[in-house]
């Protein structure tokens, strides 16, 4: 059978890989690139693999050669005419002649036996592009920040903006901030901490498979909740209930203002000084701010520093928004689960994780919750993961954006699930607002929250010397709108406990969630 044969005959499909011992090979592609045979001779006891990659930026193939001796395919070589088994992903095995290697692969190829030793990683191992994609943002072309300041020496601007983000007191903050149960319920729940650092994972991992810009993914992933009031979205709509007469509360624009103005960490300015492509990720990463009135401090901040509030953002910064609803989704299941908010019986019957339900109620029967837990919120975040990077390759391919300002000009955002997947996700929060978050037990506390919050502010506008000392020279001869946003920022960053301890302190009462 000659090689065009073998070609046309098998076919593994474009995401598998071929695994085979002795061969550790990387086609040196950039992000996109699709690896696909183009002919396999045996010259001289050499095979000549020839792969072409065609670059979603890059409409012209590129060929590559790679020789594959026959020492490299095997410790006992069958020749040209003979039959050896060879292990494919997904565990599939099969049987060829040598020259061999007929198949669709993606950014490289690594190759081994199919009797698996211990000691040995199971194929397929994904290995990372080695060059960042053109339409990545690059540091190097970063707009700067809005103080001068010389960059570090040993990272990036990116890393930088990272590091700061973690060390801030705004961050450190969030551990005691709820994400949907409040912090007393037990340390075993998710925080807004341990969100923000999950969808930080999340971020990193798509944006490295994107061959994007990895630490600003990472940034802006960390970054997007440092805004959050104490006891989550309930908190939230009370503050912005509260001050609804002088602009409200919104959770981005605080963010936004705690990085650029209310940390006090450093001698040279306030804020953190992060890069503008960082600001533009924590203010944008939702989309525009477009068709609607922009908050306060998004605005006067944008006078100064212009964000071009009508562009998208940095595919870092969508992809850190989308790996904020695959985190919050497949947590709050685990949470919601774990806490007896529903059941395994009841997640059967949700729209798209009840699918995930059978399937692993089928391969293992009855397990334990944790491991049930585990094997179900895994299956299901690789599932909306492999979407969202299918989606995204395809809309990479139809815009062919050469650079990031194309990825930001464009008429729709390039990150995104694909339309079945959107709506099989909107019908699952649906399910998970009706059977978590509105559940009796989180509405009771939820209420409670909100009183907190509104007797709070209530106390402290009516006496800003209630304040403590530096927050109530602020006041001081201030405007009622001025007083206003101390009191509410001052409020927004409180945690939990700290919001209950301080409404004790203003009313002589304590408060049961």
């Amino acid at each position: 059978m000659g090689t065009d044969q073998l070609v046309g005959k098998i076919d593994f499909g474009p995401s598998e890989e071929i695994e085979r011992d002795g061969i550790d090979q990387q086609l040196d592609t950039i992000a996109l690139d699709y690896q696909v045979v183009r002919a396999l001779e045996f010259i001289q006891g050499e095979g000549v693999l020839e792969a072409g990659a065609a670059a979603a930026g890059d409409r012209d193939p590129k060929f590559h050669r790679r020789r594959l001796t026959p020492q490299n395919l095997g410790d006992a070589p069958c020749g040209a005419g003979g039959k050896e088994n060879w292990t494919v992903a997904h565990g599939k095995s099969v049987q060829f002649g040598l020259p061999v290697l007929c198949s669709a692969l993606w950014r490289g190829s690594k190759v081994v036996p199919s009797d698996q030793r211990q000691g040995r990683l199971v194929p397929p191992l994904f290995v990372p592009p080695s060059q960042a994609a053109p339409f990545a943002t690059q540091v190097g072309g970063s707009r700067g920040r809005v103080y001068h300041e010389s960059e570090s020496a040993t990272r990036t601007a990116f890393q930088r903006d990272r590091d700061r983000i973690l060390h801030s007191s705004a961050f450190r903050r969030l551990k005691h901030k709820t994400q949907v149960f409040v912090q007393h319920e037990g340390d075993y729940y998710r925080t807004r901490l341990t969100h923000s650092l999950e969808v930080a994972q999340i971020a990193r991992s798509i944006a490295r498979v994107l061959a994007l810009d990895e630490d600003l993914a990472e940034a802006v992933a960390l970054a997007h909740d440092l805004g959050h009031t104490p006891f989550g979205h309930a908190g939230e709509e009370a503050l912005a209930d509260a001050t609804a007469q002088f602009g409200g509360f919104d959770h981005n624009a605080h963010a936004l203002k705690l990085v650029t103005q209310l940390e006090h960490r450093y001698a040279d300015f306030d804020g953190l000084n992060l890069t503008w492509e960082c600001l533009e990720g924590l203010v944008k990463h939702n989309g525009p701010l477009v068709g609607r009135a922009v908050p306060g401090p998004i605005a006067s901040f944008n006078a100064r520093f212009d964000l071009v509030l009508d562009s998208f953002a940095g595919l870092e910064a969508q992809v850190a928004s989308l790996a904020d609803d695959i985190a919050y989704i497949n947590h709050d299941i685990d949470d919601g689960l774990r806490a007896g908010l529903f059941d395994i019986q009841a997640l059967a019957a949700a729209p798209l994780a009840g699918g995930y339900v059978g399937a692993v109620q089928k391969s293992y029967g009855n397990l334990e919750l944790s491991r049930f837990v585990g094997e179900l919120v895994r299956r299901l975040m690789s599932a909306i993961i492999t979407d969202l990077l299918e989606e995204t390759r395809l809309r990479l391919e139809r815009l062919g954006p050469r650079s990031v300002h194309e990825i930001r000009v464009a008429d729709a955002a390039t990150a995104a699930f694909s339309p079945p997947m959107a709506e099989n996700i909107a019908a699952l929060k649906a399910w998970l607002f009706s059977h978590m978050y509105r559940h009796p037990r989180v509405m009771q506390s939820m209420a409670q929250a909100k009183l907190v919050i509104s007797e709070l502010f209530r106390g402290f506008h009516a006496e800003p010397a209630l304040l403590p000392a530096d927050w109530a020279g602020a006041c001081i001869g201030a405007a009622d709108a001025a007083r206003v946003s101390i009191v509410r920022d001052y409020i927004a960053g409180m945690t939990d406990r700290f919001a209950l301890s301080e409404f004790e302190r203003l009313f002589h009462t304590q408060i049961a969630l």
